[in-house]
């Protein structure tokens, strides 16, 4: 069950972890009980909960009694909560945001029952995490730890350094990969159109996709793809099935759609589209003008964004999640920013090669987090394009609806 994602852990599951005397190790803690109003028990926990988030991740099991006295050492005794099961896992959330430094999020916990509910078992998976090491705070003290094969240990200096600069080398690791898949893309657009094409590339980095934590089946892509409408977007055509994933899209010359939708085995979703940029025909006030289409893309980025997030629910993948793009091969551009149309005889134009926009890291979902994204991107697309903001967003960061429907 150490690979499973908590909810698919049955009961059957923990039962045969008693049948089977599977040992506690890095991974897995059985504690007979816990009790949240107790400050020692708080600690206890938390040193635990923290301890796994610094390692592997790891599950913690309330409800089987370790006991090496005793003639059988494990023995499922179940565990009975105080309250109802939403008020506990509240509770328990609770402590961990108010007592974990920085703030742990993504422990889950599940309440699992056999089937008249006469036995119960209470489930706290606890993920690795990317934002390592994490200290609890309590009365008088607080510390770092570490989980081990014998269970919780103090960090000492030299696991703090390397710690602490965790960080620092996923920061690295993300650079080498974009930097990869950039050149990759590239590579690709080059061969097709034989020379140079304009292009929008967009890259969701789940962060535990780069410390190779992180894996899906086809079957799981595929069932999280339609879940998530993802196989409604305007490149999900001609899917195709690889050995690092599921493509869709179209790579043809001749297609002016001719894009990439793909979806990696590791979490990590790539687009790129063409479809964005054209040339205008002769003006009275210009002659013929390469552009971008800043509608059609605002609302085919707004969808991809909604499809991400719902993609990654299915998935269950952990935050946080790094979302990136760039504008390639876009110089001398400008936005057309009324339905494929110049609004002025005078516009600016994008000034380089290759148009980074700003990383965006979401730690958890909110109501709002598409628009704040789709917000923050094409500030800074306009930036590029000589504007102050991007048209298409309100004094107070709503959408301007009547200006983005084409």
């Amino acid at each position: 069950m150490i690979n499973k994602k908590l909810s698919e852990i049955t009961y059957e599951d923990i039962i045969e972890l008693v049948e089977e005397k599977i040992p506690e190790g890095k991974r897995l803690e059985y504690k007979r009980e816990i009790n949240l109003d107790n400050e020692k028990n708080k600690k206890k926990l938390l040193e635990e909960i923290t301890a796994f988030a610094n390692t592997n991740g790891g599950y913690i099991i309330v409800g089987i009694s370790d006991d090496k006295n005793a003639a059988e050492q494990y023995a499922a005794t179940g565990f009975v909560l105080p309250t109802n099961e939403d008020v506990f896992k509240q509770k328990l959330q609770n402590i961990i945001a108010m007592r974990t430094e920085p703030q742990l999020k993504n422990v889950e916990s599940r309440l699992i029952s056999n089937e008249d509910g006469s036995k119960q078992f209470f489930v706290i998976m606890v993920p690795e995490s990317v934002q390592k090491p994490h200290r609890i705070r309590t009365e008088g003290s607080s510390g770092f730890y570490l989980r081990t094969t014998t269970g919780v240990s103090s960090m000492d200096v030299n696991e703090l350094r390397i710690a602490f600069g965790y960080g620092n080398e996923l920061n690295r690791m993300l650079k080498r990969y974009e930097d990869e898949r950039l050149a990759a893309i590239q590579e690709e657009i080059v061969d097709l159109f034989n020379g140079q094409h304009p292009a929008f590339i967009f890259h969701a980095y789940p962060l535990g996709a780069l410390t190779g934590s992180a894996y899906y089946t086809i079957e799981d892509i595929l069932n999280a793809e339609r879940a998530s409408s993802m196989n409604s977007l305007p490149l999900a055509r001609y899917e195709r099935i690889v050995v690092d994933g599921v493509k869709t899209g179209t790579i043809n010359k001749e297609d002016k759609e001719n894009g990439q939708l793909y979806l990696f085995n590791n979490g990590i979703i790539e687009m790129y589209r063409s479809y964005y940029f054209g040339t205008t025909g002769e003006t009275a006030y210009m002659g013929e003008k390469p552009y971008i289409a800043s509608v059609v893309l605002f609302e085919e980025l707004r969808e991809l964004l909604k499809c991400v997030f719902k993609y990654y629910e299915k998935l269950q993948i952990s935050y946080p999640i790094i979302i990136c793009a760039q504008v390639l091969y876009g110089q001398s551009y400008i936005l057309a920013e009324s339905n494929w149309q110049l609004t002025t005889a005078h516009p600016h134009t994008i000034d380089r090669e290759l148009v980074q926009l700003p990383q965006i890291r979401v730690d958890d979902i909110n109501e709002n987090i598409e628009t704040s994204i789709l917000k923050e991107l094409l500030d800074a697309l306009w930036n590029a394009a000589g504007y102050y903001k991007c048209s298409f967003f309100n004094d107070d960061g709503t959408i301007d609806e009547a200006k983005v429907h084409y």
